[in-house]
């Protein structure tokens, strides 16, 4: 299994993948992408790659769009609910021993 910041990797690749197929399926350009979303270009391009991802702008990608935001989280990318519980409980441990 992969690591706890490979596997976020990964899912934040599947996002940027998801974003790139809906762009081209509705025809619009990253220039045009990230003028809908108040955006540079080369801020579209960080996140078809996976980086800078943040809730808010896969809102507003999700508009401009046309599409239900959870389309744009689904792939391939898969955590068991006893994973995320175990990761979301370390965290917490973390936080208190800081």
């Amino acid at each position: 299994m992969a690591s706890r910041p490979e596997m976020l990797q990964e899912f934040y690749e599947q996002v940027g993948r998801n974003i790139t197929l809906y762009r081209q399926r509705m025809g619009i350009s990253m220039t045009q992408l990230a003028e809908d979303i108040g955006a540079h270009k080369s801020a579209v391009s960080r996140m078809e790659k996976g980086k800078n991802i943040t809730l808010e702008t896969l809102c507003k990608i999700s508009l401009a769009l046309d599409i239900h935001p959870q389309l744009l989280l689904q792939g391939s990318f898969l955590v068991s609910d006893y994973e995320m519980e175990n990761y979301i409980k370390q965290k917490k441990v973390l936080r208190r021993n800081e």
